[in-house]
């Protein structure tokens, strides 16, 4: 074919190869040997472009198929069958390395690819699959074809579609259209290459990174001319094992190895693995008999060079040693230790998770299916969702549906019963020559911290294996370091419970420094990050974790291990507890539910096994539980009121404990009565066991008073307060939280009485005691602000009501957040008093402000239906007087207009349907007892 177009008469023409299945081989085998052969010269630059249909650029799995093509190539190419056959496979290391190679001729030329849609009858599935036929370049026109393999290049009428398409662009090409898409990425191609020394071929599955890959070429393409002074091009890939990185260096050298006088790659896994790699490149290259012998002739080459640093993963291992002295060449590093970033000249990526459509497109092809197939993309979906879209991961997954261990329909159940088995196993062929599973990929990473804690004399690194094993118990998000602050600084909490204290990380039961010590938790934090363990980001230095790497921390764990830091990681989180701290207390809460659900609820309540401390872990838990739903810290309150009657019996502090934690979240959940039966006996039981100023007796005193007041038991809440506040002010001194809270509940008795002016009053003192012993912006002071304003409300005096409630608001929205509940709340209060001052208008903006955050943040319908009555009855006022209406009271909803259900009242004041309508999911409003 060549020597044809060499003839006289047809060697000044433009040439368009027209090719289908396996003669699109043919053509790029001929262009390939025409680019090595000066004598065909011509051939290569007269060719203008190329157009395929259905060529098995990556070979097809049809055997049969494989068969007749073999046996008419044969004799065209000269070549035994049987080694045809095995070049025509999928994924073929010759097919391959002809597609790889032709690349370099392509970008001087146009391309237009044709790709098959339908199955041939006598074959299961397309002969050649989407993306076989596709060459994957930046300037491929690919078109599909509704039609087989075999038909899809016969053109009934010149109305085709496939045939108007294909003149149409042969015309572009002849005309010499479209020339900026066919330019070259990068400088122009100047074909150089002669050594090129990589140990395995990129995987034929690779799929995406094209931001990467962009990167790399933007930033390590050499220059052209060589006089030009710059620093050498050095650029780190760094990440997670298994995300990729090896794979995309390989990529970036097998598309531009033609830039390249020489490619190199070495593994610097260790420092003897790098210099045995450096030894033999040099006596490949013919310079020597050392590393040192190979990096001086680097050094000193005027050609262009590229050289791949893999696996620089020790901490410990500097890697600037295998640099080549001065500025020339380009080197790519990756590694999963992020601070190999430091060496970085150019630019540095990190790899984590692919994305969802190319993580599904990587499980497609890698799987042998069709990527373009809509049904198969939606059930791979969930598939690479659960793999937390890693790479290795996927591409595994891939291998055994390909395999037929499972099915893409069967895969995530299988995926649910099998998992460690999956990703402890690497498929046979898995399409890549990596050598680790899923899980040994980060047992190496482990290893060497193992290590590094048998020889260390100080204890990072067995922190750092320690907090790792408490992570993967944790929810694989927000963790943070004020999580294990706060369950330092509350040790002494376990001082009587000697199994409790022993069931804690190392770093919280060490008392030896007098405070926390950050330092050391930090370094333990960068090691495991340097090992891209584990993700750290934000200004709060938020830790994260691959839900895969999160997976196997536990699965790596025998059975009595898991159990062991199952209840390790269940007390640091109850330890942990804070009630004067929203967010701290919301985050622990996530974390506790999550550890709680990978364990055994049994756990928590053995048999004959030290029941007190166990007893003391469930009471932590409940109050980090004690929110909306309900019905989880319920059930475990229930659970362990049962074991605690049982184990300790019910004149027992704990016992006590959890009874006063039962009936707090009995109020919550507007269950007034059964908290009610259930505390009306436990105030002498705890005056006996606790005493009567101890704050389990003041709590059970508060919880119970308030269920009185909202079952309308008013004589019997008001006996009860004044009880409370005489044992206080008899024993506690006057600046106490106990004495405080117990002036707190006689104010809500008088308030809920009637008796406001007196509400008003003790309302005021509470809060200049409590600005007198907490800072301004203190949770208690900003919850007295708002029983004053709310106080301030009920007896009338709206306008000294707004100027706290907007005093409150901004202290709020500093302290919290704007989408905090009794933020939201907050402004509701305000736009309400604004309605009553008769200023609707100032009141509307607020209430929708309210409405917006509160339905972002997942506040309920009884709480978005409150919401908009005020907002309705707001715009009827307003309209009233914009019609300059003489009595505008009487359009307010009667709802409304009765003081005991304006929005502005406590939930503690109103019976349990128009508390449900008030505040949604229960959340606890200002100044409320969280006892």
């Amino acid at each position: 074919m060549l020597l044809i177009l060499l003839t006289i008469q047809e060697s000044r023409r433009p040439i368009i190869f027209i090719a289908h299945s396996l003669g699109g081989i043919i053509v790029k085998q001929a262009l390939v040997w025409a680019h090595r052969e000066p004598r065909y010269k011509t051939v290569k630059d007269h060719t203008i472009g190329v157009v395929f249909f259905g060529t098995p650029h990556r070979g097809s799995d049809k055997a049969n198929y494989g068969k007749t093509l073999a046996n008419v190539a044969t004799g065209v190419m000269h070549k035994p069958q049987s080694k045809l056959i095995s070049a025509l496979q999928s994924n073929s290391e010759t097919l391959m390395r002809l597609t790889s190679e032709f690349k370099f001729e392509a970008p001087n030329m146009e391309i237009m690819t044709f790709y098959e849609t339908q199955p041939m009858s006598i074959f299961k599935g397309l002969i050649v699959e989407k993306h076989s036929a596709l060459l994957e370049l930046s300037h491929e026109d690919t078109q599909p074809v509704d039609a087989t393999h075999r038909d899809m290049c016969k053109f009934d009428t010149r109305n085709d579609e496939t045939y108007k398409k294909l003149v149409k662009r042969i015309n572009r090409m002849s005309k010499g259209k479209d020339k900026s898409s066919s330019a070259p990425e990068g400088p122009p191609l100047h074909l150089r290459n002669k050594h090129f020394e990589l140990p395995y071929d990129v995987s034929p599955y690779f799929t995406g990174g094209d931001e990467v890959r962009r990167e790399l070429r933007e930033n390590c393409f050499p220059l052209e001319d060589s006089s030009t002074r710059t620093p050498q091009k050095r650029f780190v890939i760094y990440g997670l094992g298994g995300s990729g990185k090896t794979q995309m260096a390989l990529k970036f050298a097998s598309d531009h190895r033609e830039r390249f006088w020489g490619v190199f790659f070495i593994d610097t896994s260790s420092a003897d693995m790098a210099e045995q790699a450096f030894t033999k490149m040099a006596r490949l290259c013919k310079v020597g008999e050392s590393m040192e012998d190979f990096k001086r002739c680097l050094s000193n080459s005027l050609e262009p060079w590229l050289l791949i640093l893999d696996n620089a993963d020790d901490p410990f291992l500097d890697i600037s040693r295998f640099f080549p002295v001065g500025n020339r060449g380009t080197i790519i590093v990756t590694s999963r230790n992020l601070e190999c970033r430091c060496h970085a000249t150019v630019g540095s990526r990190e790899l984590r998770e692919m994305g969802s459509d190319e993580a599904v497109t990587l499980l497609l092809r890698s799987g042998d299916l069709s990527s373009e197939d809509e049904d198969a993309r939606a059930l791979a979906l969930p598939i690479v969702q659960n793999l937390g879209s890693l790479a290795l991961a996927v591409n595994h997954a891939g291998a055994s549906i390909r395999q037929r261990v499972c099915s893409l329909g069967n895969y995530l159940g299988t995926y649910t019963r099998h998992r460690k088995k999956l990703l402890s196993s690497r498929p046979v062929q898995s399409g890549s020559y990596y050598e680790y599973t899923v899980y040994t990929t980060w047992e190496i990473s482990v290893d060497s911290i193992k290590e590094l804690a048998k020889n260390a004399t100080h204890g990072t690194a067995t922190n750092a294996l320690e907090f790792l094993t408490l992570f993967g118990f944790c929810h694989f998000d927000d963790i943070t370091e004020d999580m294990f602050e706060s369950a330092w600084s509350h040790f002494a909490h376990t001082k009587n419970y000697p199994w409790l204290a022993s069931n804690l990380l190392s770093m919280i039961r060490d008392r030896r420094p007098s405070e926390w010590d950050s330092f050391g938790f930090n370094e333990a934090i960068q090691l495991l990050s340097n090992y891209s363990l584990i993700h750290v980001s934000g200004p709060n230095s938020r830790i994260s974790l691959h839900p895969l790497v999160h997976s196997w921390i536990r699965d790596s764990l025998s059975e009595e291990l898991y159990l062991r830091w199952w209840h390790i990681t269940v007390s640091t989180l109850a330890l942990a507890r804070n009630l004067d701290l929203y967010h701290l207390q919301r985050q622990l809460r996530v974390h506790l539910r999550h550890c709680i659900g990978v364990g055994q609820l049994d756990d928590l309540f053995p048999e004959n096994d030290v029941p007190v401390d166990r007893v003391n872990i469930v009471s932590w838990t409940i109050t980090v539980y004690s929110d909306y739903p309900w019905k989880d810290a319920l059930m475990l309150a229930e659970r362990a009121l049962e074991y605690s009657r049982k184990s300790l019996g019910d004149e027992c502090y704990s016992t006590l404990l959890i009874s006063r934690q039962l009936a707090y979240i009995f109020n919550r959940m507007s269950e007034f009565q059964k908290s009610s039966d259930l505390l009306q006996d436990k105030i002498d039981v705890s005056i006996r066991v606790a005493g009567p100023t101890d704050n389990l007796t003041l709590n059970i005193m508060t919880v119970l008073g308030w269920a009185y007041r909202c079952l309308g038991r008013k004589q019997e809440a008001l006996e009860l307060a004044e009880r409370t506040l005489a044992v206080c002010e008899e024993s506690l001194d006057e600046g106490d939280r106990r004495y405080l809270r117990a002036l707190e509940d006689l104010a809500l008795v008088y308030r809920d009485s009637g008796r406001n002016e007196e509400a008003v009053d003790l309302s005021k003192k509470l809060l200049a005691m409590r600005k007198e012993k907490f800072n301004e912006e203190s949770v208690h002071v900003l919850d007295s602000e708002h029983r004053l304003a709310t106080a301030y409300s009920v007896s009338g005096q709206h306008q000294a009501a707004l100027e706290l409630f907007q005093s409150t608001l901004k202290k709020h929205s500093k302290v919290f957040r704007e989408d905090h509940p009794d933020t939201v709340h907050t402004m509701v209060e305000i736009a309400t008093a604004y309605g009553y001052l008769g200023q609707p208008e100032k009141g509307i903006p607020l209430i929708v402000k309210a409405l917006e955050v509160g339905s972002s943040t997942g506040l309920d319908e009884p709480f978005r239906e409150r919401g908009e009555e005020i907002f309705q009855w707001l715009e009827s006022e307003s309209a009233q007087q914009q019609h300059q209406s003489a009595n505008t009271s009487s359009t307010v909803p009667e709802r409304l207009a009765k003081s005991e259900k304006l929005p502005h009242r406590d939930v503690e004041d109103f019976s349990s349907k128009q508390r449900r309508r008030l505040w949604p999911k229960g959340r606890r409003q200002i100044g409320e007892s969280s006892s």
